[in-house]
């Protein structure tokens, strides 16, 4: 306490610090291998806010993990930043309030490659994970994608679900049956889980 009270005396001005850490996905096949995640932390009047800054997506459709309006910042990793900070600014005796802010420069382009634009999710890539550790070769995360994705159609009113395993049945249905892209789920290799999503779902049928 004593060494964070000089700190505070002598650098009176500084209402704000940033860092960044390089991802290391490992043997994930992940595209976001290698980029800088930012975070700035800046003091505010009182409480732990979080949100997100730049290439960090923004929530504009009901059915995912965060309410229409928030920064695509999962319930899990919400909760391991809000624990650690909370940590922190117990272990050095600050109850001041504490805005977090993620950042990610290169998401705004990275997130064209992913399935945000299909799910409502703008400006950037999310932030996702249930551990904070990275699995080798992970189908899981492709199976969750699914399975946001099965949610959001059921969150806008959908009883008729609309699965396709690849582009060649998204552009069937588009070009024979006038069906847009965004109408439609592409399941991959994963039709067995993607049936058992969209039963767990409550859809009425499902047209694969």
């Amino acid at each position: 306490q004593k060494e964070l009270n000089k700190y505070n005396k002598s650098n009176p001005d500084i209402e704000s610090v940033s860092c960044a850490v390089r991802k290391d996905s490992g043997d994930d096949p992940d595209i976001t291998n290698g980029i800088l995640v930012y975070s700035k932390v800046s003091r505010i009047k009182s409480g732990i806010v979080l949100d997100g800054g730049i290439g960090v997506g923004r929530v504009t459709k009901p059915g995912l993990d965060q309410p229409v309006g928030n920064a695509a910042i999962n319930r899990v990793p919400r909760q391991m930043i809000l624990r650690e900070v909370e940590e922190a600014c117990e272990m050095y005796g600050y109850d001041g309030g504490i805005k977090i802010e993620i950042s990610i420069p290169q998401g705004v382009e990275l997130a064209k490659k992913t399935f945000n634009p299909n799910l409502g999710i703008t400006g950037g890539i999310s932030i996702l994970g249930t551990t904070g550790i990275v699995e080798p070769m992970s189908e899981q995360a492709l199976i969750d994608t699914i399975k946001t994705e099965i949610n959001m159609h059921i969150a806008q009113g959908e009883k008729v679900l609309l699965v396709a395993p690849g582009n060649y049945g998204q552009d069937f249905l588009l070009n024979t049956l006038n069906i847009e892209l965004k109408r439609s789920i592409k399941c991959s290799n994963y039709i067995g889980d993607t049936i058992d999503m969209v039963c767990d779902a409550g859809a009425e049928a499902m047209l694969l």
